[in-house]
């Protein structure tokens, strides 16, 4: 009898859980992390950008001209109705959806505050571009016909924004008006409340054309502005072109201030 209750305790005793033995946890589906087989595909929205250029070193030439920014379009015409934008998706792969792209306008010339006049939200499609015509305030239309704009790209899964910020700031001449020497005028503005000294570099500059830039200092006040003056030479026999020559303005850190171009039609 003992024997046989000793043995049935030992059998109840092996079918219990040891009040020490460790928990068991069931691994749940959150507790693991998901690792695509590939990245996320996001869109590239993009415009002619000489941040870019100037920044990563890139073979595209430089120029205040963008061809991705369009006002007024030939010698001393008035300005249209608006300017127009050309956006990019460089993506291959994703489409570019609600891309918001502002339209902003400043005096001609370097260093000065920018007016928002207008935006757009796109959609394009993996490759493609788009267009659209932000319209000019009657103030602008009325005022000097000289201007700069500057458009700037935002879209929360862009996979590069340092193509999102482009400039167009032009005025067009004619050898038939100005000759095949002459001086160009522009202004540069200091922007920061601190005085500092600015670099005006000129160029690039297109083949024919030779160019003694503005002198540089004495060291711009906060805020100052000042009319600069290059002179532009076209070099003898040349004509039946057009080129540009760009001036580009650094503060003391070699951070970009901004830039102008001058487009001259060599028609004589």
């Amino acid at each position: 009898m003992v024997g046989g209750l000793e043995s049935s305790h030992a059998v109840v005793n092996q079918g219990r859980r040891s009040d020490c033995s460790p928990l068991t946890r069931r691994a749940r589906p959150q507790d693991c992390c998901f690792t695509p087989a590939e990245p996320p595909r996001r869109p590239d929205p993009a415009i002619y950008s000489q941040l870019e250029i100037l920044q990563r070193g890139l073979a595209i030439p430089l120029s205040w001209n963008s061809p991705d920014i369009s006002t007024n379009p030939q010698p001393r015409v008035l300005l249209p109705g608006g300017v127009d934008v050309i956006v990019r998706n460089l993506s291959t792969v994703a489409s570019a959806a609600n891309v918001r792209v502002d339209v902003l306008l400043h005096r001609f010339g370097i260093g000065f505050p920018r007016d928002l006049i207008g935006g757009q939200l796109l959609s394009i499609d993996p490759g493609a571009q788009t267009s659209f015509t932000a319209p000019f305030p009657q103030q602008v239309l009325a005022g000097e016909q000289r201007i700069g704009v500057e458009v700037r790209i935002t879209h929360p899964t862009d996979a590069d924004t340092g193509n999102n910020v482009g400039f167009q700031a032009i005025d067009w001449l004619a050898t038939s008006s100005v000759g095949k020497s002459f001086t160009v005028d522009f202004p540069v503005r200091n922007p920061s409340p601190a005085a500092q000294d600015i670099h005006i570099q000129a160029g690039p500059i297109d083949a024919g054309l030779t160019v003694t830039p503005p002198p540089s200092g004495p060291t711009f006040g906060p805020f100052e502005e000042r009319g600069l003056t290059a002179g532009i030479d076209v070099a003898p026999g040349t004509t039946g072109i057009q080129a540009t020559a760009t001036f580009m303005a650094f503060d003391p850190n070699g951070e970009l201030l901004g830039g102008v171009a001058f487009v001259i039609t060599v028609d004589t």
